[in-house]
């Protein structure tokens, strides 16, 4: 019990403190944003909130949220599940999996025009440990350009995409300790998701890094991290070693189903008339992918005190100038 109260005390914080400070990256200028017509906004966030334990134990409810949510609370909601998931007791490998399949989630179920913002909230939120799992899934699989052959795009469009979406992530980890990490991470998910097209791809894309690392990043870190090496990468902000998810997340490719072309998503000149297909519920890509054996969300996270009075401390519209729509237990 002591544990369990410890941890609820501990997701309080987290939830205080990412109320504060999470929220989306914003999309470039000009050529370099992506449109930003919201998703129609059907769930607040602060009703989101309110399911945080169940949307980490079961991604088609994760799926569902985010599908109801406007494109800016997309980013906070899953900025607040990551940090969530910080929180939990779990192995390495156990966390890594649920950072994997609630980030993948999130992508597949973005907003039209969000998935810049979406990618700069994973790369800037996900613990620097848990990163290089997510970004060598979502180079491989999610934005693997080839993953569609139906939605082709060319190299120079490739190239447009990725370096203006590094952009957008590199401003969101602007001004953390190891913000050189997660955005080569970054570029290395981009470097799998080329197919090796074209040819001075990862030349290409280091030259959004500073100067400053950016020869490190070339000479050290890519090379060696494309090679599933990511020792000296972590070594050089004093991060624990790599987390590896033991699970491959199932990748749904059949077109009857709305598989997203993600890659083309991002490259599209969308202008917001229409947003992503979505899949099923149960085949989005992650729905048989649930909480490990042994975690308990319910138990960690599902002690956070709820109350109807906008004005106190542990409302979830406190001090945002909403207005309430709700809480759980309200007609009890």
């Amino acid at each position: 019990m002591k544990k369990i109260m410890m941890a609820a005390v501990a997701m309080v914080a987290a939830v205080a403190l990412a109320q504060e400070q999470a929220s989306p990256a914003p999309a470039g200028e000009g050529e370099a944003a992506q449109a930003t017509a919201p998703a129609k906004k059907t769930m607040s966030l602060a009703n989101a909130r309110n399911h945080i334990a169940e949307a980490i134990a079961t991604p088609a409810v994760f799926a569902d949220i985010m599908r109801q949510l406007s494109n800016e609370d997309q980013c906070a909601f899953l900025a607040e599940v990551n940090a969530a998931l910080d929180v939990m007791q779990g192995s390495p490998e156990d966390k890594a999996q649920l950072y994997l399949t609630v980030n993948a989630a999130a992508m597949r179920n973005a907003g039209a025009g969000n998935l810049q913002n979406l990618l700069a909230t994973t790369f800037s939120t996900v613990p620097v440990e848990a990163l290089p799992a997510v970004s060598d899934y979502f180079g491989k699989e999610l934005f693997n350009r080839g993953v569609d052959p139906a939605h082709p795009i060319t190299d120079m469009q490739f190239v447009k995409s990725a370096s203006d979406t590094l952009k957008v992530i590199e401003a969101a980890t602007a001004g953390k300790d190891d913000a050189a990490v997660r955005d080569t991470l970054a570029i290395l998910m981009f470097v799998k998701a080329s197919n090796g097209a074209p040819e001075n791809i990862d030349d290409t894309l280091l030259e959004t890094l500073p100067e400053d690392v950016r020869e490190l990043a070339k000479e050290e870190w890519l090379p060696a991290a494309k090679k599933g090496d990511y020792d000296a990468m972590l070594g050089s902000v004093d991060a624990d070693e790599a987390m590896t998810a033991p699970l491959e997340v199932p990748i749904t490719l059949d077109s009857s189903e709305g598989h997203l072309a993600l890659m083309a998503e991002l490259a599209s000149k969308n202008d917001g008339s229409a947003g992503p297909s979505y899949v099923g519920a149960s085949t989005f890509g992650l729905g048989s992918v649930g909480l490990p054996e042994g975690m308990n969300t319910i138990g960690q996270l599902n002690r956070i005190p709820i109350t109807q009075n906008p004005d106190a401390p542990w409302n979830p519209d406190y001090k945002r100038g909403q207005e309430p729509d709700g809480y759980l237990f309200q007609d009890l």
